[in-house]
């Protein structure tokens, strides 16, 4: 009954728009109820058969499966767990630009970007570089579509803010084709027109860049 409640549950979010384009997040709890509902009725089925050989290959296929499943999650999450790389979500431009970000920046000016998932990527960083750093502060505010200039002559005015680092990449670009059409309305946009206007804002000095992800100074 949970298992049917949960995958109810995923539908729900799936047609609901809740969650877009996320199905396996959106069916996170029939997943975790189907591993339960599975050592349950594999364990039933085992117990309750006196031929050895059904045991014998009831127990092969559950090490195929748990070890199939267990490779084909690791490696799908790693580059390669032995040589110890960021996921393929991270392209290496953006990695070798966090790096010299974490190496560089002055700790004492928060940072401001659209995702506050730069803390998983500095425990990552830590793990491998023994040298100690101060974690990253992060502002309240997020970089507004189109950098503001909507509305405002230079993206400081926007922001609001005597001095902080901001990180743009081809991500924040993409970002909104990467969700239906309906609900980009919800998400900032940035055109090649916008860039070249952040290019132009004197109130605005480029730190970093290499190509794919830059790093600028109010």
């Amino acid at each position: 009954m949970l298992f049917l409640i949960a995958t109810l549950f995923g539908i729900v979010l799936i047609f609901g728009v809740s969650i877009i384009s996320e199905p396996i997040r959106a069916f996170s709890f029939a997943i975790v109820l189907s591993t339960i509902l599975c050592g349950i009725v594999f364990s039933d089925i085992f117990e309750n058969n006196e031929s050895k050989k059904i045991k014998e290959i009831i127990l092969i296929i559950m090490v195929v499966i748990i070890c199939s499943t267990s490779i084909i999650g690791i490696f799908n999450l790693y580059e390669s767990p032995l040589r110890g790389l960021p996921g393929s979500h991270m392209t290496l431009m953006n990695s070798n630009g966090l790096d010299w970000f974490l190496e560089n920046d002055n700790n004492s000016i928060p940072l401001t970007i659209n995702t506050k998932s730069i803390y998983k990527y500095e425990l990552y960083y830590l793990q491998f570089n023994n040298e100690r750093f101060e974690k990253t502060l992060l502002t309240t505010k997020k970089i507004p579509t189109h950098f503001g200039y909507e509305t405002n002559k230079t993206l400081s005015n926007s922001l609001d803010l005597n001095e902080t680092y901001i990180i743009t990449s081809e991500n924040i670009e993409q970002f909104p084709l990467a969700v239906l059409k309906s609900e980009r309305y919800k998400y900032p946009e940035y055109l090649n027109s916008d860039f070249d206007l952040l290019n132009n804002d004197k109130s605005v000095s480029k730190y970093y860049m290499n190509g794919e992800f830059e790093i600028w100074k109010i």
